[in-house]
């Protein structure tokens, strides 16, 4: 009871009753040990959360995608090492072959979906098909690297391998899915939602929060499957938790394929598997995956060897669910299992220089490779981050120049040289580090910025770019998505000045052997070097 107390409290920290919340459950040696809901599942009729609601779990999702390979492959229905276009044909080739693995393993090369839609002038609210996804990818001309070189998280693959699932087996992958997997379980209230129009009773819908408006609903039209779009409770998930430790589906050799990392051909092996990632909580192995669609936030952490699963799901935007399931961990898991105190300890990060000061001339635009931005805000003498995925998040002081990222395990530490010139900032992950610089505007004369005017055209996006310069300043124009005013920051390389636009990325205009302007290549992250053409 204590326990449940201390876990209770946790939450209703954060989540009022009656605002969007989360569903949170846990498993330990086989046996449920906690389960509640808080917040409201549906804030027009006061529905509330409970451990039996129905979430879209987003990228949570692709592990049972894997899961649905990996069960054709030991049927012999297929092979992981084969080229994908063995089962799709139509698939352009673009100069390497790609295999089931690649696509598995996020080594593909092959540009993300979401971000190409995007700039294509697609709204996330917008209904998107299986049907619409598959046009898009097969529109793709070149790859973002050399399949097997890098990890690039692409949700393309796991849209490609549901595919692959159909063809293969003669069902969409929810049929198969739910015969394989979901059945077996008895994960009743588990289904991959292919139809946008299908009804689904007791569940939760999705928010977002607006500092000056309150929650606004954050709505989803997905009608696709394979890298997200699954629909499951914090109570089902458990039952698949558990799976890793008994085996129930897959048999040992199965499990351990989902299991089994990559080695790139540089020979460094990477934590990502089957749509899982492999990793330690204080000492312990885990098998975990987390996903952000919409307002909808969802982590499934498993401990396969302590038969130990949490789930925690949440239908509210700002919520960061990984950050609570490890909490859970720590007040559910026996303190004597832990083989040490959190590898990630925001006391590894003290140091000892004096804390910046003028705070305000932190602000701005910070870009890490490849291409993904990030940008800082000051108001009323305190800092906030905006990143990909997320809403604004308050930096809390912590020591010297590094700073908590609110309700999250991230830092933020700030790279100063010896004469106080501010060179970017070192975000820091619990296993992960990157750097991003910052970047200084520049000035550039009118005559020139002129030189960049034009009608600019992607072929494999099938849409158009005006850029046209108002008040000295270049501005990117689309038919469907919003005006980006761009900052100029090295000779031919802008970004956008509005954080989480289309254009929010690296644009390095191409100029010819006359010094005219001939197109630009867009990196966001996920694009590589997307390339647009100057037509007038």
């Amino acid at each position: 009871m204590k326990k449940t107390n201390e876990a209770n409290r946790l939450f209703q920290q954060c989540i009022k009753p009656n605002s969007p919340g989360a569903a949170a459950a846990v498993l330990v040696d086989g046996k449920v040990v906690y389960k509640n809901g808080f917040g409201l599942a549906n804030m027009e009729y006061d529905i509330p959360n409970t451990p039996s609601t129905i979430f879209h779990v987003a990228s949570v999702s692709k592990q049972f995608t894997a899961m649905c390979i990996l069960l054709l492959e030991s049927e012999g229905k297929l092979n992981i090492n084969d080229d994908i276009r063995k089962y799709i044909p139509e698939m352009p080739d673009l100069g390497h072959v790609i295999t089931i693995k690649h696509l598995m393993h996020h080594t593909s090369g092959l540009r993300d979906q979401w971000e190409l839609l995007f700039l294509a002038g697609w709204r996330s609210d917008d209904v998107i098909t299986q049907e619409h996804l598959l046009k898009a990818i097969m529109r793709q001309k070149a790859l973002n690297f050399e399949p097997g070189t890098k990890f690039l998280y692409s949700n393309t693959g796991y849209t490609l391998m549901a595919e692959i699932v159909k063809r293969v087996s003669g069902k969409p992958i929810a049929i198969f899915a739910k015969e394989n997997i979901f059945d077996p379980l008895k994960m009743d209230n588990t289904h991959f939602h292919d139809d946008n129009d299908m009804i689904v009773k007791n569940r939760a819908y999705s928010y977002k929060l607006d500092l000056e408006q309150g929650y606004k609903k954050s709505v989803l039209n997905y009608s696709t499957v394979g890298a997200t779009s699954l629909f499951t409770t914090a109570e089902d998930l458990l039952k698949w938790g558990y799976n890793f430790k008994t085996k129930e589906i897959g048999g040992l050799t199965v499990i351990e394929n989902m299991k089994k990392m990559y080695t790139l051909k540089n020979g460094e092996t990477i934590d990502y598997a089957g749509g899982v990632t492999i990793g330690d909580y204080r000492g312990l192995k885990t098998v975990e995956h987390s996903g952000a669609d919409a307002g909808f936030r969802s982590a499934l952490m498993c401990f396969p060897e302590q038969g130990a699963a949490i789930a925690v799901l949440s239908n509210l935007s700002t919520f960061k669910p990984m950050y609570y399931a490890k909490k859970l961990a720590d007040i559910f898991i026996d303190e004597e299992e832990f083989k040490c105190e959190d590898s990630f300890s925001f006391s590894n990060y003290y140091i000892e220089e004096e804390r910046y000061e003028n705070i305000k001339d932190l602000e701005g635009i910070y870009m890490t490779e490849p291409g993904i931005t990030f940008k800082i805000e000051v108001e009323d003498n305190e800092m906030f981050i905006l990143m990909p995925g997320t809403p604004k998040l308050k930096l809390m002081y912590k020591t010297g120049n590094t700073y908590i990222i609110k309700d999250t395990d991230m830092l933020i530490k700030w790279e100063i040289d010896e004469k106080n010139n501010i060179e970017g900032f070192k975000i820091v992950y619990p296993h992960d580090e990157n750097f991003a610089k910052k970047l200084n505007k520049i000035e550039i004369s009118s005559d020139m910025l002129k030189k960049y005017e034009g009608i600019y055209y992607s072929d494999e996006l099938k849409t158009f770019y005006k850029i046209v310069l108002e008040d000295e300043t270049l501005v990117a124009k689309h038919n469907r998505n919003e005006d980006s005013k761009l900052f100029p920051y090295e000779k031919n390389k802008f970004t956008s000045e509005e954080y989480g636009n289309s254009l929010s990325g690296d644009i390095t205009f191409k100029v010819n052997q006359d010094m005219q302007v001939i197109g630009f290549n867009i990196t966001t992250g996920r694009v590589i070097n997307l390339w647009f053409m100057k037509l007038r």
